[in-house]
C-alpha cells in the first residue's frame, strides 16, 4: 500500500488526508477497525486557478496482535463519494 500512497498524491499541488470516527471491534488477539476518511486534493490549472478534488469513505482494517504490537493483516478502501472528478 505504501508505494500506491506515495505515488497517488504526486499529481496534486496540495493534499490533506483526514481520518476519524474510528470504531473498533476487539476479539482477543484479533480486531476489526473501521475509520472514516476524507481526502481533499488541489491541482493548479494551466491558467493558475485551482481545482479541488475530494474523496471520502471508510477504511476497514483487519488487525492482529503480535509480540511487536498490533499489525494490519489487510485493509479495504471503501470509497463512498467523490467530488471534482
Amino acid at each position: 500500500m505504501v508505494p500506491w500512497i506515495e505515488k497517488g498524491p504526486a499529481g496534486f499541488d496540495r493534499f490533506q488526508h483526514l481520518v476519524g470516527q474510528i470504531s473498533i471491534e476487539l476479539d482477543g488477539d484479533a480486531a476489526r477497525a473501521t475509520a472514516y476518511f476524507t481526502n481533499p486534493m488541489v491541482s493548479i490549472n494551466p491558467d493558475g486557478t485551482e481545482k479541488l478534488w475530494e474523496v471520502g469513505g471508510y477504511y476497514h482494517h483487519d488487525l492482529v496482535r503480535t509480540p511487536n504490537g498490533w499489525r494490519s493483516r489487510g485493509i479495504v478502501d471503501d470509497m463512498v463519494w467523490t467530488r471534482g472528478f
